[in-house]
C-alpha cells in the first residue's frame, strides 16, 4: 500500500535552493507572477501536448519545462492511483470509491499510460533539442547535474513544487489516498508508491529520505513527522 509504516507517514516538503541565494519556491513564484494566467491553467499554451514530434521545439524557460513535467508526473500519479483503485485487495478498502466500475478504471489506465509513454518522449526531445540548440538550460536540470540527483530526486522536487504551483499535479493529487495532502507536502510512503513500481525499489528509494540523502542533506527537502 502506499503508506505501510510509521516512517512512511513522514512528510516531506520543498525548500529547494536552486544557487546560493535563491529558494526554489521564491524562483517559481516570480516565474508564476510574471507569466499570464491563461499559461497557468489547463493545457500548456507553449506547446500543445499532442504536437507532431517533427513540430516540437527547444525550451525557451523554465515554465514551460516544467509545465511539460508536472504532466508527465501527474499522468504517473493517476496510472498509479487507477492500477490501486483496480486491485481486488484495495476494492475493499474503506478508501476505494466502489462506485467506479473495474472497466472504466481498466480505460482510466490505459489513457494515463498513453499520457505517461507520450509526455515522456515529449520532455525527452525538447530537452535534447534545448540542449542542442540553445545555451540556455531548464535551472532544475542544472541543479540535477550539479549534485547528482537521480531521477527519482528530481521527480520528488518536481511533484513538491508542483503541489504548490501546478494545477496538474493538484488535481492528480485529489483522491482519497492523500489524505493529508497540504500545499509543499507529501507523505514518504506516497512518493515511494507512485515513483516505485515494485517493492525492491521503494525498499531502495527510502534511503534517499535519509539524512545523508543528497535532497535532505542539501535543504533541498525538509522530512518531518507528520
Amino acid at each position: 500500500s502506499p503508506a505501510g509504516s510509521d516512517d512512511d507517514s513522514e512528510e516531506v516538503a520543498t525548500n529547494a535552493l536552486l544557487d546560493d541565494a535563491q529558494n526554489i519556491m521564491e524562483f517559481i513564484a516570480k516565474q508564476v507572477n510574471s507569466t499570464p494566467d491563461t499559461e497557468l491553467e489547463g493545457e500548456p499554451s507553449s506547446t500543445d501536448v499532442l504536437d507532431d514530434p517533427d513540430t516540437l521545439t527547444p525550451y525557451k524557460n523554465d515554465i514551460e519545462y516544467l509545465e511539460d513535467q508536472f504532466l508527465l508526473l501527474a499522468a504517473i500519479m493517476k496510472k498509479r492511483f487507477a492500477e490501486l483503485d483496480e486491485s481486488k485487495d484495495h476494492r475493499k478498502s474503506r478508501f476505494m470509491d466502489c462506485t467506479k466500475e473495474e472497466a472504466t478504471l481498466r480505460t482510466e489506465i490505459r489513457q494515463q499510460k498513453g499520457m505517461e509513454k507520450m509526455m515522456r518522449s515529449k520532455c525527452a526531445r525538447r530537452l535534447a533539442l534545448t540542449k542542442k540548440h540553445s545555451k540556455w538550460i531548464p535551472r532544475l536540470e542544472v541543479l540535477a547535474e550539479r549534485c547528482k540527483l537521480t531521477d527519482f530526486e528530481r521527480c520528488v522536487l518536481i511533484i513538491t513544487i508542483g503541489g504548490v504551483v501546478s494545477s496538474e499535479i493538484r488535481k492528480a493529487s485529489d483522491n482519497d489516498y492523500i489524505s493529508k495532502f497540504s500545499e509543499k507536502k507529501f507523505e514518504v510512503g506516497i512518493l515511494l508508491w507512485v515513483l516505485c513500481p515494485s517493492l525492491e525499489e521503494q525498499m531502495h528509494a527510502r534511503s534517499y529520505f535519509y539524512k545523508n540523502g543528497t535532497l535532505v542533506k542539501e535543504g533541498f527537502v525538509h522530512v518531518g513527522s507528520s
